[in-house]
């Protein structure tokens, strides 16, 4: 007898094992599906969203660019670094932003950081000042002032000395080519 009850005590057990998992299965199983839904479908939404950075990337012209606001500047930079090769690519607050717009990591992993200036004027001293210091404050390796103007002389002897390097409406139509070139190529993959 007692191996009776050792073998109906065994299969309770088992029962209440295959009773548990089919609970989990009932349960827990399309909590994990809808869980794997949502990641596939961020996963084709960031797909989508790179090859529409890409396909806009590839039609940009100077004439869009003079006609944007300051914010949108700032992300057609953060969109310009990406096309050609940045990662980690984010935009500062618009308020005490620390003279930085977009910081970035460049293919050879150098932290970078952008002040984005889309003026009518030339640029004065005070966004190489606030590169400068923006520099300092996010540890950054290179900065950046981009613009799709130019320089005052006093702009660019001030970067000179103090290694910000700068980007006027000549550089920016450099990166831009670049970034077209390397978006077309991607598009056609």
């Amino acid at each position: 007898m007692s191996n009776l009850a050792e073998s109906l005590t065994l299969q309770k057990q088992i029962d209440s094992i295959i009773q548990g998992f089919q609970l989990f299965i009932q349960v827990f199983l399309p909590y994990f599906g809808m869980l794997a839904v949502i990641w596939v479908a961020k996963l084709l939404w960031r797909r989508y969203q790179q090859k529409q950075s890409k396909i806009l990337a590839a039609n940009w012209n100077f004439s869009d660019i003079d006609q944007m606001d300051g914010l949108a500047f700032e992300k057609f930079c953060g969109v310009l670094l990406k096309n050609l090769g940045c990662s980690q690519i984010r935009l500062t607050p618009t308020v005490g932003d620390y003279g930085i717009d977009v910081l970035a990591v460049t293919k050879s992993g150098r932290n970078i950081g952008l002040q984005c200036k889309r003026y009518r004027n030339q640029v004065g001293i005070r966004a190489i000042q606030e590169a400068y210091s923006g520099k300092a404050f996010y540890r950054l390796e290179e900065v950046y002032v981009v613009t799709n103007s130019h320089f005052t002389v006093a702009a660019r002897k001030m970067a000179l000395r103090n290694d910000v390097q700068l980007v006027d409406r000549e550089k920016l139509l450099k990166w831009l080519k670049a970034a077209q070139r390397n978006a077309a190529k991607e598009i056609g993959k």
